[in-house]
């Protein structure tokens, strides 16, 4: 196993359980707690994934996401959207099953190959009333990139590209 794959791992699984366990807390800080754009933050217990983003072109982004360790992603636990291309930035919300707190997450981004290369800006993850804000160039920081994302040197730009599994190349950007 790779040390790094590891190490990430544990610090998702620690930042995810510890956002969850820290709502016993009365009192937050107000830099943990962000209000989203498109929602205000509850006590409904409903985790949500939230990206600011720039597409050019239409496109479908999924987040895949496991409630346990041993489980393997599947589309019963997968939450798609569609979007169309633009140049501003755009507020992509996924929303889970109440009362689900995935133990990993995975943000598929697209099956346009035409696509050009996106721009993440942010991802939030929030829960109840904690949220946890990644800057898009943190994202390596946190999620493995598979051989169909390259993070440009600006580490806000992603290009999307075919890479080979198994002897077979093929389009399945995800991270």
């Amino acid at each position: 196993m790779n040390i790094k794959f590891l190490i990430q791992s544990i610090i998702c699984l620690l930042l995810l359980v510890g956002c969850k366990n820290d709502n016993e807390k009365n009192e937050i800080k107000k830099e943990e707690v962000q209000e989203s754009k498109n929602s205000t933050i509850v006590n409904n217990n409903v985790f949500m994934i939230e990206l600011k983003v720039k597409l050019q072109k239409d496109d479908a982004l999924e987040v895949f996401y496991l409630e346990n360790e041993s489980d393997t992603y599947n589309a019963s636990q997968m939450i798609q959207k569609k979007i169309k291309g633009n140049d501003l930035w755009q507020d992509i919300s996924f929303e889970l099953p109440k009362d689900i707190y995935p133990s990993n997450i995975r943000l598929d981004f697209g099956f346009n190959k035409e696509q050009q290369p996106i721009q993440v800006d942010e991802c939030t993850m929030s829960y109840n009333n904690k949220s946890f804000v990644i800057k898009g160039k943190d994202l390596k920081n946190y999620f493995n990139f598979n051989g169909g994302i390259e993070m440009l040197s600006d580490s806000l730009t992603f290009k999307m590209k075919p890479f080979d599994l198994h002897g077979n190349e093929v389009y399945d950007p995800y991270m």
